[in-house]
Formats: structure tokens, sequence, C-alpha cells
């Protein structure tokens, strides 16, 4: 007998690359039905037994927004080795595009901490990483047929581990030839044959080509690499955030490389970079290689011990020009004001596009509220209100009431809206959203926030907005027992209504999906779908991509 997990939706009343500006994002339509489909990762997920195998719920669009119908689960088994391994984390990292121009979107996925197993080596190396893909078919969407795997090979006396390939993953059109290409972050990699410089990282490039992605014409990059700015040292993790754009409107999408852990030359550690490769028709090169931090940055903010600048990245239109904007996430930001100042409230750093690529001058710091906020962990840019500029979502999973009055958290996603004059900052002069999981949904601890994402669902030319809330609890059993922390994700419709009042805090409508009993299918093997419940630590949410 079959049993199966149909998707649990709760509506909650609350009170009333970058896609082109103004353009509904369907990036991630992998059955070409015109509504957008979303990817959520669960890294942490136990597969038939076996400890964090991780996996990936896909979840499909529809004229009333996302459904249960033909959501599934994918897991290891649905790789090309068809083998579950424990601690792989399969869905660390999503990624979607058409990678073989066929006009349905592709899904990569990442398993950051899959074990390499070489036909030549007497041991496997640990943690190597892996990417698998998936492809996208009309009328069907996401298949098993035509899965791909890809790894970083060991080199001659190599015998190190923990390169995590797949850590971080980004889409773009780097050689401008039609197809996607994928860049795969594995921010354990050494430069040094010797291992002098463990974790200092490294980005690899698969092109796109009619058969799909393609190992021909593979790229490495590090910070040694010739013409690359800055110098690999041990734990920099190059490559740990990616996202793509084009950033000076030639046509060929860019790169940007986050290196939150990237040491000062003037003295303080991991106060983060971020390395930016541009594209041309030969695919990205290291010239015009640019490298900012909050030293030349331009928006205001000094370099501190362990801001981790480049934690996050994303990708808009935020100012209407056509050209790809940076949004650049602090959220270990200092913040100081006249009375006290506060740690780890967070911030953005918003640079903008060009005909000669990014620039520092009139670029933007979006500061967070409240001390140990971490504003700016998770960031995604749409167009969410409709009026063809790109708006920016910012996460602070940590956000709660000022800690005078509570020290419980539930965190909290902010939306500054872009307009034809940037990113008003002034109080009082710009509209912004102040989102917040409803009374009845309210957690504290879940760490609402921690992830998101965008994307069409409903096909009405909107961006809607995801949010991931990982360490949200689970009620099981008609409400009598809650699964710690496995997971959720939110879904805020886009509209013009989702405007309010300079500075106002709203509460909009929100769907609540939640994995248990009956909720979201779980893993699904020989066609068959095997019912499961919401696990504790399952991390529901915890990536996303739409």
């Amino acid at each position: 007998m079959r049993s199966f997990l149909a998707l649990l939706v709760l509506t909650a009343a609350l009170g009333a690359s970058a896609p082109v500006a103004g353009a509904a994002d369907v990036r991630a339509d992998f059955n070409g039905d015109g509504y957008g489909d979303l990817a959520v990762g669960v890294p942490k997920e136990d597969v038939l037994g076996v400890e964090d195998a991780g996996g990936v719920n896909v979840l499909y669009g529809s004229e009333g927004g996302l459904s249960d119908a033909g959501n599934r689960f994918w897991t290891l088994l649905d790789s090309p080795d068809r083998s579950l391994e424990e601690g792989a984390e399969f869905g660390t990292a999503l990624a979607t595009g058409d990678f073989d121009g066929d006009g349905f979107a592709d899904l990569a996925v990442g398993a950051p901490n899959w074990d390499l197993r070489e036909v030549n080596r007497a041991t496997p190396i640990e943690d190597a990483g892996a990417v698998v893909v998936l492809y996208g078919r009309s009328g069907v969407g996401l298949l098993r047929a035509r899965n791909q795997l890809f790894f970083q090979a060991g080199r001659q006396r190599d015998y190190r581990h923990d390169y995590w390939f797949g850590s971080a993953l980004a889409v773009g059109d780097f050689d401008g030839d039609g197809f996607d290409d994928l860049a795969v972050g594995m921010p354990g990699w050494s430069v040094s044959i010797t291992f002098t410089r463990p974790r200092s990282g490294g980005v690899v490039v698969l092109h796109g080509s009619r058969r799909g992605l393609t190992n021909t014409g593979r790229q490495l990059w590090t910070q040694d690499t010739s013409g690359v700015r800055e110098r690999a040292e041990e734990d920099d993790r190059f490559g740990e955030v990616l996202a793509a754009g084009d950033f000076n409107g030639d046509g060929d999408d860019d790169l940007a490389i986050g290196v939150p852990h990237e040491d000062s030359n003037a003295g303080p550690a991991e106060v983060g970079a971020v390395n930016v490769l541009y594209g041309t028709d030969q695919g990205l090169t290291a010239v015009g290689d640019q490298v900012w931090s909050q030293y030349n940055v331009g928006a205001g903010e000094s370099a501190e011990y362990g801001d981790t600048f480049g934690d996050a990245l994303a990708v808009g239109d935020f100012d209407g020009d056509d050209f790809a904007d940076l949004a650049i996430g602090v959220p270990y930001e200092d913040v100081h004001d006249e009375f006290v100042p506060l740690d780890y409230v967070g911030a953005v750093d918003v640079l903008y596009g060009t005909p000669g690529g990014l620039a520092g001058a009139g670029a933007q710091s979006l500061k967070g509220w409240y001390e140990h906020g971490y504003s700016g962990s998770a960031l995604a840019a749409g167009d969410f209100d409709g009026d063809e500029i790109d708006d920016l979502a910012v996460g602070a999973p940590a956000f709660g009431a000022p800690r005078y009055f509570s020290d419980e958290t539930q965190g909290q996603a902010i939306v500054w809206f872009g307009s034809d004059g940037r990113f008003q900052t002034e109080v009082g002069a710009t509209e912004r959203l102040f989102v917040h999981p409803s009374q009845s949904a309210a957690q504290p601890d879940a760490e609402f926030g921690a992830a998101l994402a965008a994307g069409d669902f409903d096909g009405n030319g909107l961006a809607d907005l995801v949010i991931g809330a990982r360490d949200y609890d689970v009620p099981i059993l008609h409400g009598v027992v809650n699964v710690s922390d496995a997971g959720a994700v939110f879904v805020l419709a886009g509209g013009e209504r989702l405007r309010s009042p300079p500075g106002e805090r709203v509460a909009p409508d929100l769907r609540l999906f939640q994995r248990g009993e009956g909720a979201v299918a779980d893993y699904q093997v020989a066609d068959i779908q095997v019912a499961d419940v919401a696990e504790k630590s399952d991390g529901f949410g915890s990536v996303l991509a739409g």
C-alpha cells in the first residue's frame, strides 16, 4: 500500500542571476508550465537510517501558488552513484539554470561532505564533496534520467581531505553562448600541494552545452591564480559564497566570490572580502578582477575583527538602470549609536553596476536594528511590489525584542524597496517592509530569515518571497508533540499591497509549509513514495532556490 504525504499549508492572517528588473523570476521552472518552482534543501535529513545523508524537497508552482501536486523528495539515491552516505549533507547548496538550453530549468545540488573514492587510491578523500545535476522536462519536471555527478579529482600525491566541493553554487552565462554555466565553491581546497595553506579555497566553473554541463573547458580559480588579486592564505575559504550577474552590461555574466574569512593586511582577522571576476566571450577572466572589502566599498563602515563581509551575496537591479548590482551581507557588523555600541547587529553593503563594472562610489550600507540580530545573514532579490525595479530581502534570523525587554528571538525578514534613486536610507524617506511570523506560528529561536529566495510561483508576474526558518519546531500527533528544529518555510505572495508606510512594522499574510504527519512528501525510491515525518534537527528550509 502506498503511503502519501500531502503538503500541509497553514494560512495565518497577520494583519493588513539576477532577473531583469520588472520581469517575473521563473528561472526555476522545471516543467515549463510558466510557474516558478521551489527547491528546499534539507541537508541534515536522515535517509533510510543513514544519518545526515541529506535531501531536497521540490514543490511545483501553479495558478494558486506552490502546490503539493507532484512534489518529490530527492536524495543521493537519485544520483549516478545511487548510494547513500552518512554525513554527505546533500542539499547544502542549490542553484537552478538551463544548462542544456532546452528551455526547462535544471537543478544543481551540492553535497560538500561526500567522500570521493578513486580507483587508484587506497583510501577515500573524506569530505571531498560533489554536485548532482538533475534535468528538467516538459510537463514532468525534474527527472533522474540524464542526471550527472561532478567532483574535484585528487591530484598526484594529494592525500588530503575536506575540499567541500559543492558548498556554494551560482549560475550564470559567463561566456555568452546561451547556455547557463555553473560555478562551484570548494572553500576547503588548498592551493598548495604541500598542504601548507589549508582551506584557502577555490572555485570550479563548469560550462553548459547542448548535452548539459560538461568538464570540457573546466576552470579552476583560486586567489593564487594568475591575475587574481589578493593572496591565498590559510582559512580564507575563497568560494564559500557565490553569486552571478552582469555588472557591466556587456551581455556576459560576471561572478562574485565571497571570502568571508579573509584577513586584512591592516591587522584585523576575518574582516572578509569579495572577489569579482568578469565574463567574456571566452568565459571568466582575471583581467579587471576586483576585490571589495569595507576598506574600499565607500559605504562609510570600518572593517573590524570578525565582520565576515561577504558572508551572503545577492544580485539584482535595485536602481532600474539595467546594470546588475551586488548586495553583500556583513552579519557580524557592530553598530555604534549615540547611546551604546550594539554587537553583531549586521548590515548589507550595496555596490552598483556601471559600464565599467561595480563601483565603490555611491555604495550604500543598509543596517540592521537590534543587537545580535545578524542582519544580512541571508539575501534575496526580486521585484516584490511590481514597480519593475528589483527589491532586496534581508534575513535577520536572530532578531528579537530589544535587549532591555526580552532575550527571546524569532527572526525577521526586511524588504528594502528599490527605486530609480537607489535605496533611500534616511529615516522616514523610504518604504520598507518588516516581515515577522504570525502570532500563532511565531516561535523563539526558530531562525526565521536564515534562508531566503524569490520566485513567481503563481504566474502573476510578481516575485514571491520565501523565508526559511530552519529551527522551527513542527507539531505532530495533533499538536501533542513538537519535533524540535525540524524546520519550516514561509511564503509571502508578491504584490503592491506589500508597500507599507515608511518605517512601519507590518505583518502580512504568510503561508506556512512544514514537513510532518500529513506534510511534505519525503524520500521516494523506485517511484513509491515512502511516508516520513519531521525529524529532530532536519533543518527543512535551511537552503532555498526558486
